[in-house]
């Protein structure tokens, strides 16, 4: 099923994907300002992977080429 642009579960779900593009580059912000400890970084960027393979479960439209991508990038 081919979901709209305007559609507001596609609305929602990019929000999601700007929200945790947006914590993956705080959190290197941080960690290149010396701000967290590189065991910290790690323990947030395995669970911002696991939030990422999770929101692709919500995506409104399973496009194949998209869940190779996530596969390729989180091996889900």
């Amino acid at each position: 099923m081919e979901i709209r642009k305007d559609d507001d579960r596609y609305f929602e779900w990019k929000k999601r994907v700007f929200a945790l593009d947006l914590a993956d580059a705080e959190l290197e912000r941080k960690f290149k300002n010396n701000e967290i400890k590189k065991k910290e970084k790690i323990k947030v960027k395995k669970y911002l992977n696991k939030l990422w393979i999770q929101l692709w479960d919500y995506y409104p439209d399973k496009n194949p080429l998209i869940e190779e991508a996530f596969k390729l990038n989180f091996g889900y």
